[in-house]
């Protein structure tokens, strides 16, 4: 019952902030082929064992009163998700966010260059993948305590921004990141 309300309060928020957003930040189209790039440089398929990347076929867009929404997440790991957030009756996506498990405050949780290099690419936040390190460390994700509980981490890039905090919902330690222009 904790991580339904923990979840609905999520979504009432991301709802709230992205109402008022005028302009896409990407396309559906746009972030596949964004997406899937970073898949081939970290080579998740090569360390999984599985192949990650998105089809339009594997992304289900469920439409909402204000905004749609699409969920999704790596096929070997559900501790975590991306959510896409549309305009209305579109495919143009204009808040893009991620959650995925903590493992406490000094340790980096499992597969966090997975959620945040497609977050920061796919957004506008990074011009290329392999900024996300540089990204990251700016945001202080490297550093001491860095997932301590209410840890946050802000990187302005040059077309958006990325943030992160390390939050409890439904018992859960969890890091949330989100992209905006």
């Amino acid at each position: 019952m904790k991580r339904i309300i923990g979840f609905v309060m999520l979504v009432i928020f991301l709802a709230t902030v992205t109402a008022n957003a005028s302009q896409p930040m990407s396309t559906l189209d746009a972030f596949i082929l964004r997406f899937n790039e970073c898949m081939d440089i970290l080579e998740y398929e090569v360390y999984y064992g599985v192949d990650a990347k998105l089809t339009r076929k594997s992304i289900l867009i469920k439409p909402g009163d204000v905004n749609d929404t699409a969920m999704i997440s790596f096929p070997d790991y559900p501790e975590g998700f991306f959510m896409l957030i549309f305009t209305k009756n579109t495919e143009d996506i204009i808040a893009i966010t991620t959650m995925f498990k903590s493992r406490g405050a000094s340790k980096q949780p499992e597969r966090i260059l997975e959620f945040m290099a497609p977050l920061a690419y796919c957004g506008g936040a990074i011009d290329d993948p392999n900024d996300v390190n540089a990204a990251m460390y700016e945001m202080g994700m490297y550093g001491q305590n860095a997932f301590a509980q209410g840890a946050t981490g802000l990187y302005q890039g040059n077309h958006g921004s990325i943030a992160y905090e390390s939050t409890t919902i439904g018992g859960n330690e969890l890091i949330y990141a989100y992209v905006e222009q």
